[in-house]
């Protein structure tokens, strides 16, 4: 690892990839991460929002189912208190 420049921040990355040679290493040229494409990412995001929305809506209709027969259920009793007093 004589070869590698003084100012190389991380000399780990110059592990050579199998060669001694620092020469060969730098002619064969960098690496290249494959990434996943936007697409598929965006699709991936997509999906999982879709997933969580509607779990979320369908705790939420009920929820509501709930609020709306206990406002059922009162606006019963104060009609029929209502009834009784007049």
């Amino acid at each position: 690892m004589s070869n590698v420049p003084s100012d190389t921040t991380n000399i780990l990355a110059w592990n050579g990839g199998g060669s001694a040679n620092y020469t060969e290493i730098v002619a064969k040229g960098g690496y290249t991460v494959g990434a996943m494409p936007f697409e598929s990412v965006n699709e991936q995001l997509s999906e999982v929002v879709k997933e969580q929305f509607s779990e979320v809506s369908e705790e939420a209709v009920e929820i509501f189912r709930k609020i709306e027969g206990k406002l059922e259920d009162f606006f019963v009793e104060e009609l029929k208190s209502l009834k009784s007093h007049a």
